[in-house]
C-alpha cells in the first residue's frame, strides 16, 4: 500500500481519487488512490520532489510543484499523469499551487 500515516500525506482530491504525496528516500511522487477500489496509480516518476498536487473541479488536470529543474516550479499534467507542462520559470521557489474559481 502506498499511503500510510507515516509515509504518505494527502494533498487533494481528483473526483473519487485521493492525491497523495509519497516520499521514498530523497524523492517524493504523487499517487492517486481510488477511494472505492483502493487501487493506486503513480502519476509522477522523478528522482526529485513532486508534491502538493491538486485536481481541477472537473477532474481533468492536476497542478503541483516539482524540483525537477533545480528549484520549486509549478507544473500541470493530465489526470492520468500524461502531458506534463511547466507553468512557471521563476528563479525563486514557486510552490503550493491550487485551483481557484
Amino acid at each position: 500500500s502506498v499511503y500510510s500515516p507515516i509515509n504518505g500525506r494527502a494533498s487533494g482530491w481528483l473526483g473519487k481519487r485521493l492525491l497523495v504525496n509519497y516520499a521514498q528516500g530523497d524523492s517524493t511522487d504523487i499517487y492517486a488512490i481510488n477511494i472505492d477500489t483502493k487501487d493506486e496509480e503513480r502519476l509522477t516518476v522523478n528522482a526529485l520532489k513532486n508534491q502538493m498536487g491538486g485536481g481541477t473541479p472537473d477532474g481533468r488536470f492536476i497542478v503541483f510543484n516539482s524540483t525537477r529543474n533545480g528549484d520549486d516550479e509549478i507544473y500541470v499534467m493530465n489526470a492520468d499523469g500524461s502531458n506534463l507542462r511547466r507553468l512557471t520559470t521563476s528563479p525563486r521557489n514557486d510552490y503550493m499551487p491550487s485551483w481557484g474559481p
